[in-house]
């Protein structure tokens, strides 16, 4: 579960730079 730490880091990234490029 160590994995889960790092995973949610990078989905948390992502979602910021997909939100930030797509503000409806």
């Amino acid at each position: 579960m160590a994995d889960a730490g790092q995973k949610i880091e990078a989905w948390r990234t992502f979602y910021n730079q997909v939100r930030r490029h797509s503000v409806l």
